[in-house]
């Protein structure tokens, strides 16, 4: 947990743009270009990057008379370290998280922080577009279904309230966030789904997460570090499955846990193969692929088991998720 600091008066109408970075220089320099550009202005640019990445250094230094621009050095690679290192260095209110091959549209930051003129807001999250695709309209996009599975979210067409948003174009309030814990668990390999895990931490104590979708980035999808790229198959089956089990774990009732277990036996999807949908995959893809990724799903959920025992998530119950008020419409 980050040690809480109380906002100023000062401070409580400034925004802090985080954008972590590591040997992407050009697309840095998109970012920063289009943070310049934002008709509502940053209170302060944090580029949070390592030692020895002297070109993020100096494209940072182009735009000293842009925008109050200043470097964040982290000593740790991953997702999350540079994260919680600009949450420290932040000194405002709000503070933004950018990812350094994300460009926003000049209406971008505007639009992000206004719904926390709501003070129940804790979290807003806005629309990420890959290249000329804007991603599918899902009803269940950004939430948790009623069976504890997270349909992750890419675009819908008005503001709402979500279970969780990208975190490559995300907004908090500082001070909620520093009561949150950076979960060390999710600190393994990608991180992937750390921010849901973040949001349904503020959304148990009886905060709002929602989705703006106007507030919009285009992700150029930049080259990643080895060790945090997504692109191996296996290996993202095998971190999803470890990372949701994980979740439904710590944050489900037994009830959501039991449904989840179900569907993942009878239905699964394809980071996940489930008998339904191995058996609609098995002409097109051959048993040997549905197979191999049904085993690195299974690996991570046995390890998402190693990482948070039974013992620990059948702890009482009250405040978690349960089937019932997701199927509702929670969280809300």
């Amino acid at each position: 947990m980050m040690p809480q600091r109380t906002a100023s008066p000062e401070s409580m109408d400034t925004i802090a743009v985080v954008i972590p970075t590591w040997q992407r220089a050009e697309l840095l320099r998109s970012a920063l270009g289009g943070v310049a550009s934002q008709d509502r202005p940053p209170s302060e640019v944090l580029v949070v990057g390592r030692d020895g990445d002297a070109a993020a250094r100096r494209v940072v230094d182009e735009f000293a008379t842009s925008l109050p621009t200043r470097w964040v050095t982290v000593d740790r690679p991953g997702h999350v370290p540079p994260v919680i290192v600009g949450l420290g260095a932040a000194r405002t209110d709000i503070v933004v998280f950018l990812d350094d091959d994300c460009v926003p549209d000049a209406t971008w930051l505007g639009q992000l922080v206004e719904p926390f003129a709501d003070p129940a807001i804790a979290c807003v999250g806005g629309g990420v577009s890959w290249k000329d695709y804007r991603g599918p309209l899902a009803f269940e996009a950004g939430q948790l279904t009623w069976y504890g599975r997270y349909r992750p979210l890419r675009r819908t067409l008005t503001p709402r309230p979500v279970a969780g948003v990208a975190e490559c174009n995300w907004a908090w309030r500082r001070h909620t966030l520093e009561e949150l814990t950076f979960d060390p668990a999710f600190e393994e390999s990608d991180a992937i789904l750390y921010g849901l895990d973040l949001c349904l931490q503020a959304i148990r104590l009886g905060h709002k997460v929602v989705h703006v979708p106007g507030a919009h980035v285009a992700d150029q999808a930049g080259p990643r570090d080895p060790s945090l790229d997504r692109g191996d198959q296996l290996l993202r089956a095998r971190n999803f499955n470890r990372n949701m089990r994980y979740i439904q774990r710590k944050h489900g009732t037994a009830g959501l846990r039991a449904l989840a277990r179900v569907w993942e036996l009878m239905i699964g999807d394809r980071s996940g193969y489930g008998l339904a949908t191995a058996l609609i995959d098995l002409p097109r893809v051959g048993p040997r692929k549905v197979a191999s990724i049904t085993r690195a799903a299974h690996a991570g959920r046995q390890a998402a088991g190693r990482a948070m025992p039974l013992a620990t998530a059948s702890q009482r119950d009250r405040g978690r998720l349960s089937p019932i008020a997701l199927r509702r419409g929670a969280p809300r």
